[in-house]
């Protein structure tokens, strides 16, 4: 058996060596970084948007600028301040009907038999006749919602025949089952011969641009004929801005 040559023992045990003192002065690894919370200040002038979630409570003064549109949920509360004066009375606060109303009145006038088409012409030319629209918007130019009529007042003149009743009927669609509705108005006789009267309070709605048209029951023959003027008066219902 062969000895290793001195030179290669001593070359083995050099790197040996070596690699003991690396290891001994190998730097060790460095720890894990540890949180440190951060606080970020804005000033006033430049603050940190944020959008509110659900219910937000806000106090002090709200200021709006422009025209924006702000519109309440049902259930919402609206708390009004009442300031007072500088002798401690509070302002007047004027009360409104939420729904704006306009007054109206339309003038209707119906002939039959040997009148038709000529007494109501003669005599009433400034009716409407026997048939008008419903207005859809006011004379100031608001929207028509729906008309109200209340009351119902007139004449009939008979030439032979003597009206017992007439007929006004209109169109309502709103949750009416039919389309045409009816108002049965009694005649009755006055002191001067010939002459009746028309008198009656009512409730009855009419759509914008349906029609108002009056009808009269008469009796008599063929040759004879019969005249009513009518006023219808009510409100008119404008929708809300």
């Amino acid at each position: 058996m062969h000895k290793l040559p001195k030179v290669l023992l001593l070359a083995l045990a050099s790197g040996v060596l070596a690699v003991a003192v690396g290891f001994l002065t190998s730097t060790p690894a460095p720890a894990a970084p540890t949180s440190v919370p951060v606080t970020v200040v804005n000033t006033p002038s430049a603050p940190v948007p944020t959008a509110a979630q659900g219910t937000t409570a806000i106090s002090g003064n709200v200021g709006i600028s422009g025209t924006p549109a702000v519109s309440l949920v049902p259930g919402s509360k609206v708390y009004v301040i009442n300031f007072p004066d500088s002798e401690g009375n509070p302002s007047p606060l004027v009360v409104r009907d939420q729904t704006p109303t306009q007054p109206f009145h339309i003038d209707l006038c119906v002939d039959a038999g040997s009148a038709a088409g000529t007494y109501c012409q003669g005599v009433y030319p400034f009716s409407a006749g026997s048939t008008a629209a419903v207005p859809r918007t006011t004379s100031d130019g608001q929207a028509v919602e729906r008309m109200v009529i209340e009351n119902i007042t007139g004449s009939c003149v008979g030439f032979g025949e003597a009206v017992f009743s007439l007929t006004l009927s209109t169109t309502v669609n709103e949750n009416s089952p039919v389309p045409t509705l009816y108002d049965i108005i009694p005649v009755t006789a006055s002191a001067s011969p010939g002459l009746q009267t028309i008198s009656q309070t009512t409730r009855l709605y009419s759509e914008p641009a349906s029609l108002l048209t009056i009808s009269p029951g008469v009796t008599g023959g063929p040759s004879d004929g019969a005249a009513c003027e009518v006023v219808l008066t009510g409100y008119l219902t404008t929708k809300i801005p």
